[in-house]
Parts: structure tokens; sequence; C-alpha cells
């Protein structure tokens, strides 16, 4: 699966692409899954550590993993949270660049200039996952990232897809890590033991894997299933050295992944019927502005405009898929990507009329405790096609107003505003056919 998908769309800032390669600040609308068509595609998914949806490490230790069942514990709704601890340390030695006029010279009379090793930093971010679409088949998984400095912002949004039963390493069949056996080996151990989750202890099996430069850890909860822990130590090559140098090592990664949280979401419309006249329609336009500062305020900032159309590839229950564009207007266009939206969303591309009109302006539809997103219903407004209703999403950082239209409940205007990456987004509905 492809993620960060910019869609051609320079200078926009990668947390604003999630349903034009532009929305959301939060839970952006449509579904960007690669190849998928719809909750039963074969497309691939990443999971914390940026393995396949089908090719995790689940899937090379647990028997029978892609026809595996889904844990009881996950469901539609389910939100997964890790946070995310990475530390980068420099190695010995030091960087050359080859250079006509640098001081040392190696036995191939190759001048190179040099300079020290320059790599050590740290971040923190949090990682949330949502269960957007689930069969006995497949998964199909919101993931939205968010910058801890030191209050969350969003930094990324992708859509995923794996098998239901390990869905990219995020989870495993219960009884089938149970009847894994335990290995030492110099490159592979299958461990069980207590683990520690917060203020609670669980049983728990650990996979392991080590290659040269890399070790990776996986633990897994053995009664729910979910993914526990995930670390990550990798060691890069070693630089040449010098007369005067001793020793030459590479650059370290280091690497923590931990679960911090698992809640359903509640939210009010899923699972309500496509409104009518989505089996007709053939496609979308909306029309809009982005703009990336290096001021909160955006003064001096050039604003970008963009042309996003949807054609409609197919329909399924509960979910229709689409063929995306974006054009920025200087010919930066991408290639057609495939997108779902389905009403398992918090703001997806529509909501069934019936159930925009029981909301109430003020009411709370999601408080995320971890990230600080508060879901909120706004007020009702003049939009571009008649009275429409804002979903707003925000906390201290970052809000988004995203407009339904009441009678059709099309999403028709999205304002997007993040403070922590100076970006602002703007974009209306222009027609549909």
């Amino acid at each position: 699966m492809k993620r960060n998908q910019r869609l051609g769309l320079p200078y926009l800032h990668v947390a604003t692409l999630a349903t034009f390669g532009l929305i959301c600040a939060c839970t952006p609308p449509p579904l960007a899954v690669g190849r998928t068509s719809g909750p039963d595609a074969d497309a691939d998914m990443g999971g914390p550590g940026g393995n396949g949806g089908d090719h995790g490490v689940v899937s090379g230790i647990v028997p029978n993993s892609a026809s595996a069942p889904v844990p009881p514990s996950i469901k539609l709704g389910s939100r997964i949270t890790f946070q995310m601890d990475s530390a980068s340390i420099a190695g010995q030695g030091s960087v050359w660049t080859p250079d006509p006029n640098g001081q040392w010279v190696n036995g191939n009379g190759q001048r190179f200039d040099r300079s020290p090793k320059e790599m050590s930093g740290s971040a923190k971010s949090l990682q949330q996952y949502d269960v957007i679409a689930l069969d006995d088949k497949r998964a199909v998984l919101l993931k939205t990232e968010f910058l801890v400095n030191p209050t969350p912002y969003l930094s990324n949004v992708s859509y995923m897809t794996g098998p239901a039963g390990f869905a990219g390493d995020l989870w495993a069949d219960p009884d089938s890590l149970q009847k894994l056996p335990n290995l030492s080996h110099d490159d592979q151990k299958i461990a069980r033991g207590p683990w520690k989750v917060g203020n609670r202890t669980t049983d728990a099996v650990e996979l392991s894997h080590s290659w040269p430069n890399m070790r990776d850890l996986f633990v897994y909860d053995l009664k729910t299933g979910l993914l526990l822990q995930h670390n990550i130590a990798a060691t890069g090559h070693a630089t040449p050295t010098a007369p005067d140098e001793n020793t030459s090592t590479g650059n370290s990664l280091l690497v923590s992944i931990a679960i911090t949280g698992f809640r359903q979401i509640s939210i009010p419309w899923a699972g309500s019927p496509d409104p009518e006249w989505t089996k007709t329609l053939h496609s979308l336009t909306y029309n809009g502005t982005s703009i990336m500062s290096t001021r909160a305020d955006n003064q001096g900032a050039i604003p970008h405009q963009f042309t996003a159309k949807f054609a409609v590839l197919k329909r399924g229950a509960g979910w229709t898929s689409f063929n995306r564009t974006v054009d920025a207007g200087n010919g930066s266009a991408g290639p057609p990507e495939p997108i779902v939206t389905t009403q398992n969303e918090l703001t997806p591309l529509w909501i069934a009329p019936e159930s925009l009109a029981k909301l109430q302006p003020g009411q709370t539809i999601d408080s995320d405790p971890l990230s600080g997103l508060i879901t909120r219903v706004g007020q009702t407004q003049n939009g571009p096609k008649g009275p429409m209703i804002d979903i707003v999403q925000g906390n201290s950082v970052m809000e988004i107003h995203v407009g339904y239209d009441l009678k059709t409940g099309l999403m028709v205007r999205v304002d997007n505003q993040n403070r922590g990456t100076f970006t602002h987004v703007a974009f209306e509905l222009r027609s549909t056919d």
C-alpha cells in the first residue's frame, strides 16, 4: 500500500492529504487504500513497524494466520493507540564526503572532506488505528499519526487493509498464539511471560528476530491477541576510518512502539444506509485552496489552488470506492488513486440525512483522551447548496470544520487549520454528476 500519497500537490503538508489528498485534520473522509476497492480487496497494509499487510511477522510465524478469524476483541469502531518513541545515535568516527580539495586521500588517490557524525535526536508520536471496515477475510483501518510537541498535532493520515486474522501485525489470533512453541535460536526466539501494560500485567508472547545489523521484537497479548509492544534496534554500516581514528561505527536507530489505549468509538451515523442519491452518483468535484507557511498567522504565504475529482468505481454494502484525481493547476496532477468512503468514519464523504437531523449543536461525538481531539457538532449555517451542519474536530493546536448538506448528507465544505504545522486548507463542492 502507498503511504504519504501527495498526488502531485507540492507545498501541501501531508497532514492535509487524506481524502483529497488533502483532508483531514483528524479523521479524514475517504479511504486511500492503494489497490483496494472494498473490505474484501487484496491490498497491502503496513503496521507499526512498516510490515506489509499480507506478509508481516505474524504470517511468517503463526500457522494459517492469513485465514485465521478476527480476534473477538476487534470490532468495527475499535481504536488502537500506540506511543512511538524513537532516537538516533551518532556512531563513532567521521563522515567522509568526496571533495577535490579534501585533506584525506585514500589509496586510489581520491580526496575527501571530513566532518563529524551528527545524527543524534529523539521524537515522540502517537499512532491511532481505527477499524472502519471488517469482515471474515479483510480489515480496513484508518491510521492517524500525531507528533507530540508537547500537544499532539497531526502529521500524517493513511488507510490500510490486510487479512482480518492479523491486519499488518496489529493483532493475531489468540488461539494460534497459544499454540506457538517456545524457540531459542540465534536469529529467532519465541518466549512467554508476564508483560506490564500501564498499571496492569497480562500474559504475553514475545516474537523476536535478529539480523547482522538489526533486531526487532513483537509482543502480543495472549488473551486478546493485541500487539502490545514493537521494538526496533538497527545500526548502519561503518564508515571508512582515517589514520588518526581507532574505530568507526554506524549510526544507530532505536524505536519503541507501545500500546497506550484500546477502546470502541461510538459514531451516531455508523451503519446508517447510504443516501438514495449515492446509488446513481458518478462523480464529485471540489475546488479548494491550500496554504503552507512558516508562521502561525500564515502571513506572507502564497495560496495554491487545486481541484479534486472523485469518479465512482464500485459500490458495496456500506462502502463506495472512487478513483480520485487532484489537479494543482500547474500540470502536476498525479495518477488516479482508488479510495473508499464509509459511514463508519467520523468524517466520511457523506452522512445519512436522517442521522444529521438528530444531531444537536454542541453535542460531543467523541473525545479522545490520548490525542486530546474532540469531535463535536457545530452550528447550522448556509452552505454552497443550502443549509448545512458542521462537524468540528480539534484540540489546542488544530481545528477542522466539515460541513454536511442537511438535505443530501453530502460533504460540501471543509476548513482545516493546523497551527502545529502552519497549514490551512479550505475547499467546497463544485459539482456532482
